[in-house]
C-alpha cells in the first residue's frame, strides 16, 4: 500500500437535488453529442412531509433505478426520527414503486445512506445508526441491509462495524468485478493502537467464501482526524480517498504520505489517496 499525491479538479455534477422537504430527480436523455434533453424535475420522496437528505442512486442491469435517502417523516410508521428510505423506478416505463422503510427495526436516528448493486442485481444499502440492534450497542455503528433479487425479499439488518467500540460514520461501498464488497467509513475506535481520533476503516466481503474480513485501519499514518472516505475498484486494485487534517509539515517529511491541499478551515484539510495493488 502507498499513498500518492493528487491534484484536485472541482467539477460539480448534479444528478439529483434536495429541497427543504423533498428529494428530486432529473433524467437526462442524450440523443447525440450535440443534443441533450432533460426531463422535468421528478419528486422522489413524494410521501415525505418533512426534511429529506443525502440521496444515493444506482441502476441495475435491467435498467431499474434505485434510490435511498434519509428522512424525518413518519412514513410507514417510522416515527419522526431520521430513517432510511428506498424507492425504485423502471426507466423504461417511468413507473415508480412504493417507498420501502429500510431501517425498520431502528429506534434511533439513521443517517448517511449509500447503496450499490452487484452483477446479479442484489442491492446493498449501508448507513450509520445509534440503535442497539444486532448487538450493536448504543454507539453509532455501520449497518447494512441487502435485497436478494432471487427471492425478491429484503434481508435482515447486519452489523458491519463489529470491531468498533466507538462511533462509526459515513459508510461508502463499492462492488468489484467478482461481486466482492469493499466498504469504508470513518471511526473513533482505537483499533490497532491508532488512537481515538477519527480514522478510516476498511472491511470487505468475499463472495466466493461468504466471509467478512477483519476491520483494517487505512489511515494508520495519519496523526489527526480523517473523515469522509470513498472507495472504488479497478480490476484488482482498490482506491480509497478521504479528507485528513494531519499536520502538513509532518506529512511532507514522509514520502509515502504526500497530500494535496483542498481547503483550510481552522486546520489544514488534505485530500489523500491510498492505492492497494491487487494480484494480477
Amino acid at each position: 500500500m502507498r499513498i500518492i499525491k493528487l491534484s484536485l479538479i472541482l467539477t460539480i455534477l448534479f444528478i439529483s437535488s434536495i429541497s427543504v422537504n423533498s428529494s428530486y430527480l432529473e433524467l437526462n436523455t442524450e440523443n447525440s453529442l450535440n443534443e441533450t434533453e432533460w426531463s422535468d424535475v421528478i419528486p422522489v420522496s413524494t410521501s415525505s412531509d418533512s426534511q429529506s437528505y443525502l440521496p444515493s442512486i444506482a441502476v441495475d442491469s435491467k435498467g431499474i433505478l434505485h434510490t435511498v435517502w434519509y428522512d424525518n417523516s413518519d412514513i410507514l410508521s417510522a416515527g419522526v426520527d431520521p430513517d432510511i428510505f428506498y424507492r425504485s423506478m423502471n426507466t423504461t416505463s417511468g413507473e415508480w414503486n412504493d417507498i420501502v422503510l429500510i431501517s425498520s427495526t431502528s429506534d434511533q436516528p439513521s443517517y448517511d445512506p449509500v447503496l450499490a448493486i452487484d452483477s446479479d442485481d442484489n442491492i446493498f444499502v449501508l448507513w450509520d445508526d445509534s440503535s442497539d440492534i444486532v448487538s450493536a450497542g448504543t454507539d453509532r455503528d455501520i449497518l447494512m441491509r441487502s435485497y436478494n433479487s432471487t427471492t425478491e425479499l429484503w434481508n435482515s439488518i447486519e452489523l458491519i462495524s463489529t470491531e468498533s467500540d466507538g462511533h462509526s460514520y459515513r459508510p461508502y461501498i463499492t462492488i468489484d468485478s467478482n461481486d466482492n464488497l469493499d466498504i469504508v467509513w470513518y471511526d473513533i475506535s482505537d483499533i490497532d493502537s491508532n488512537g481515538v481520533d477519527n480514522d478510516i476503516f476498511y472491511k470487505s466481503f468475499d463472495r466466493s467464501t461468504s466471509t467478512w474480513s477483519t476491520t483494517m485501519v487505512i489511515s494508520d499514518i495519519s496523526t489527526s482526524s480523517s473523515s469522509n472516505p470513498e472507495i472504488i475498484t479497478y480490476n484488482s486494485d482498490k482506491y480509497i480517498l478521504w479528507i485528513d487534517s494531519t499536520d502538513i509539515d509532518a506529512l511532507m517529511e514522509n514520502p509515502l504520505f504526500i497530500p494535496a491541499v483542498v481547503s483550510t478551515v481552522l486546520a489544514l484539510i488534505f485530500l489523500v489517496l491510498l492505492i492497494k495493488k491487487g494480484k494480477k
